[in-house]
């Protein structure tokens, strides 16, 4: 491990198997593979978090052949070797710099952005940008994204946890409340499939905001309830729907299904004599402006 970058080494030379035949790791790992105690290896450091090892392992008992053979091959080829690993990292990035770009690219109506596991920016459009500028919602700590507010920081990592290292098909959702605003984080894994498998990645998590605008004064959405006889569920998806515009964002808010807040708003729209989400919208508005 105490090797520089590039560097060959010996393994008899270094840490003989000899001194490991009661260790712990040698008996259940190194002894199961046979004679083959015995290895040249170089170590290739693209970046700091990740690393390549090149071993040709070789029975002690051929030491005397197989060291100087396996040393000067490994001498010659380690040039060679660290341009494949140095172009193999610039091809990944290059691809996960297309595949986040690609990612935000129709994202404009919501801020968002690319994050890796610990919680790094690696791409964010401009409404992220401005987001993160306001010094409200979020902040970065020595690089690491996290939420201003101290009630949802483990909440936050936990779901941008669970979203880069469990890829399926639910979203997680936090729903943030603060005077200003509520405030929908929406996570889900970005499909990255690398042409080579030379590095290990990191998961890349697409992260939304939705920022929804406090819920319009009670007794406004009180008369508009009453006027139509709607149900305390119904007026309060009427509230979610009002700030959010979106039934699928309104459900969040409310704490229900999708499929749920489908149903309600279906008995609303026959109350309200509506038949879109988009005339329901302006009967809450023109109610709400008077």
């Amino acid at each position: 491990k105490g090797h520089k970058d590039g560097q060959v080494w010996v393994s008899d030379h270094v840490l003989p198997a000899t001194q490991l035949t009661n260790d712990e790791f040698y008996m259940d790992w190194m002894s199961k593979w046979g004679d083959f105690d015995s290895a040249v290896g170089c170590r290739i450091v693209p970046i700091p978090e990740n690393e390549v090892r090149f071993n040709i392992h070789y029975p002690t008992s051929c030491l005397e052949h197989y060291e100087p053979l396996a040393q000067r091959l490994l001498n010659g080829l380690r040039a060679p070797l660290n341009r494949a690993v140095t172009l193999s990292r610039h091809i990944d990035e290059r691809q996960i710099s297309v595949a986040s770009s690609s990612a935000l690219l129709d994202r404009n109506d919501k801020a968002a952005c690319i994050l890796d596991m610990s919680g790094q920016v690696k791409d964010a459009n401009c409404a992220f940008e401005d987001l993160l500028r306001s010094e409200h919602l979020l902040q970065q700590v020595q690089g690491s994204l996290q939420l201003k507010d101290l009630h949802y920081r483990d909440a936050f990592a936990k779901s941008l946890r669970k979203t880069a290292l469990l890829a399926g098909s639910q979203t997680p959702r936090l729903i943030v409340r603060d005077d200003l605003a509520s405030w929908v984080l929406s996570f889900s894994r970005l499909p990255l499939e690398l042409t080579n498998g030379l590095l290990a990645h990191s998961p890349l998590v697409l992260m939304l905001v939705t920022r929804f605008g406090q819920a319009h004064e009670p007794h406004n959405l009180f008369e508009f309830s009453q006027s139509f006889g709607l149900t305390g569920a119904e007026e309060r998806l009427c509230k979610a729907l009002s700030g959010s515009g979106n039934l699928s964002d309104a459900a969040v808010l409310c704490g229900i299904s999708y499929e749920t807040a489908r149903s309600r708003i279906k008995d609303i729209f026959l109350k309200t004599q509506t038949s879109k989400q988009a005339d329901l919208l302006l009967m809450l508005e023109q109610y709400r402006t008077g």
